[in-house]
Parts: structure tokens; sequence; C-alpha cells
């Protein structure tokens, strides 16, 4: 497929972030760090070192500065999955219909991948408040998610969104508490640029895997 790069992304990349804005990912840190936001001078002191490990373009991911929790309560930036081609999509647990398919469309590459490939899965969660971290984990259990080559991401609800708008993805919530989103898996190089897109649910995997190939060629 052609990709086509949202023109989001180049103005989202090339803004300046505020740190200020972070803030709310930090209410465990000490109340005199939160005062004068040394909370996220911290936050911002990782993402620097992690940044500076891979000299990302202006069309990397990884120039986004937001903090995010895994299935094992880590905290980590996006530059810290740098290095490698990452298949990245959105989700959320309690989803019945697309979300489960959209997993088995990941898994079905994950098996189609050769032995020597050190690609890894991504799925951040579009319900943070439900997803935490300790539902993910249970997640990844009920999906049989290899988690040395899986991660799954909770963060900000203003964060998810940004990143989502990044990848061209929409999602809304409905009244019920469900979600309404886009189907789409994602492949980022090892500099976290977006190479492909896969669209829709139990769409062809060959494509994919032939943009992949070219990575590692």
């Amino acid at each position: 497929m052609k990709l086509i790069i949202h023109s989001t992304i180049l103005v989202a990349l090339t803004a300046p972030f505020s740190l200020h804005a972070s803030c709310p990912m930090h209410p465990e840190a000490p109340p005199e760090l939160q005062a004068d936001h040394s909370c996220c001078r911290i936050a911002q002191e990782k993402w620097d070192a992690a940044l500076a490990k891979i000299a990302p373009s202006e069309l990397s991911l990884y120039q986004v500065t937001s903090e995010w929790q895994n299935q094992t309560g880590n905290k980590l930036v996006l530059a810290d999955l740098a290095g490698r081609p990452l298949f990245v999509a959105l989700a959320y647990t309690n989803c019945q219909y697309a979300c489960p398919r959209l997993i088995a469309d990941l898994k079905a590459i994950e098996s189609a991948l050769p032995s020597d490939s050190d690609a890894n899965f991504v799925v951040i969660s579009i319900d943070p408040a439900r997803d935490t971290p300790e539902r993910l984990a249970t997640y990844a259990v009920e999906q049989e998610l290899d988690t040395s080559r899986w991660t799954l991401l909770n963060g900000a609800p203003g964060d998810v969104l940004e990143l989502a708008n990044l990848l061209g993805v929409r999602y809304a919530k409905t009244p019920t508490g469900d979600y309404t989103h886009s189907n789409i898996i994602t492949l980022l190089n090892a500099k976290g640029e977006i190479v492909h897109q896969q669209n829709g649910l139990g769409a062809d995997i060959n494509p994919t895997l032939e943009k992949l190939s070219k990575l590692n060629s």
C-alpha cells in the first residue's frame, strides 16, 4: 500500500513539547517534586537519555516525550523501544469484537516472522482508566502473548490521543463505555519512523511482511 503521512505528524513532531503537560502522569512523586515540576524534569532526562542512543529523524515517533507504563508497571518512554522494528496497534481489553481480531492479526504476523527476526509488538490501550498495568498483564496471559516480545502500554488520556493522531488512528467513547476505533497495524523501523500501515481486520499480511523484510535487507 502507499503510505500517506498525515499532516498532523509534521506539526506535532516539530512543535515543542511541554514538560508541564505530563505532571498528571506522576501522582506518586513526592509533593516537593510535583510542586516545581521536578517530576517532569526527571522524566525529560530519561527521554533525553533514550533519544541520544538513536538520533531519530523529525518523523520519528520517538520524538514524543510522554511517559508510559507497561504491563509490569515499569515506566518508559517510546524511545526506550527503539533499535528494532515494531508493530504497533491501539486497542482496549474490554473490546469484544474488533480488538480480539486485531490481536489475532498481530499474532498471525508474529507466527509468520523468520526465526531470526527481532521485531516486537506494542499494543497501546485507548481505555487507560480500565486498562491498568495489572489488567494489561492479565490480558497478556488471556491472549497467550509472549511478553518477551509483546509490550502493552497504559498512558495518560492526552498522550494516548496524541499518539493516535500521529498514527492516523481515530477512536471515540460510546455511551455504553465501549469505543469505536480504527483498526490499523503500523510498522515502525528501528528509529521509530512509519514505513507501512495495514488497514482493516483480516487484511493480507504479506505486504506487511514484505515491508519488514526490506528493513532487514
